[in-house]
């Protein structure tokens, strides 16, 4: 599946999962997590939902995982396909597809064990998807490092290798959460004193594809963050996931905008990081 880019750039023509990408990143998450994960959390669904009445629906019930509740309709999303005759992705293989391509980069890591972790609680989900989307579009130019050690339910971090930069530490943070929305400055941690940065925040899901992220107010903290003294930062990149309706189903991808250092002496090529 192809995403758009970020807002200054034109926009990429969006591509539909295909079925078989879907399949493959099921059996995937399978092979990573093992099946008993899924297996147990399909028991906690069915004694949620003992009379099965939300197959074919979403409403996901608080005793299962969101990457399992995903995993679990996306299959039920195949299956349809296969009775109707045509696979039609809907919002769980439209995630599933993002999640098995970037997982597929980064399967043979060691470090990756911690991120997958994150993908189970819910608090965490889209804070680790949004990591291993940055992580393996670095990979695949050679640039991605290694994930710090100790990752937690606000902040992923890891080091890209930046030839411009020598090196930078890039911080993934959950800004679409309540906690975090109450005091925007804890979106901007120094994760080391003196080393280059690149900010990366999550600010939610939307089927709005007119909503403007530079006017936000997490913008305007930003922006004045950037520009305090002695601020190593690079950048901040706000990140949003968007889902794009069209006759042959779902969507999924990620759309952002980039506020850069003011600084003059700040050089950085931001566009490869941006989350896409």
């Amino acid at each position: 599946m192809e995403y758009l880019h970020n807002d200054i750039d034109k926009p990429n023509k969006l591509r539909k999962s295909s079925d078989e990408e879907v399949e493959a990143a099921a059996g995937l998450l399978e092979r990573i997590i093992g099946p008993g994960y899924f297996k147990k959390q399909v028991e906690l669904l069915k004694e949620s939902d003992p009379m099965g009445a939300g197959m074919g629906r979403y409403g996901h019930p608080p005793s299962v995982s969101p990457l399992a509740y995903i995993w679990l309709k996306a299959r039920e999303e195949l299956i349809y396909g296969e009775i109707g005759g045509g696979f039609r992705p809907g919002y769980a293989s439209a995630r599933l597809s993002e999640l098995g391509k970037n997982l597929a980069l980064l399967q043979h890591r060691n470090d990756l064990v911690q991120i997958i972790k994150l993908l189970a609680p819910e608090e965490t989900f889209e804070l680790a998807a949004l990591a291993l989307n940055v992580a393996a579009g670095c990979l695949k130019m050679d640039l991605f490092g290694n994930f710090c050690p100790d990752p937690d339910v606000n902040l992923i971090c890891f080091e890209i290798k930046d030839k411009e930069a020598a090196g930078i530490y890039c911080s993934v943070w959950d800004a679409a959460r309540p906690a975090a929305g109450d005091n925007m400055e804890q979106a901007f941690p120094a994760i080391t004193p003196g080393k280059p940065q690149l900010v990366i925040l999550y600010v939610g899901v939307t089927a709005d594809r007119d909503v403007n992220l530079e006017g936000r107010h997490l913008s305007q903290t930003a922006q004045l963050w950037l520009a305090g003294p002695g601020r190593t930062a690079k950048a901040v990149v706000l990140s949003q996931g968007r889902l794009a309706s069209g006759k042959s189903g779902l969507t999924f991808f990620r759309h952002s905008h980039v506020i850069k250092n003011p600084a003059p002496d700040v050089k950085f090529n931001f566009e490869i990081y941006v989350p896409t």
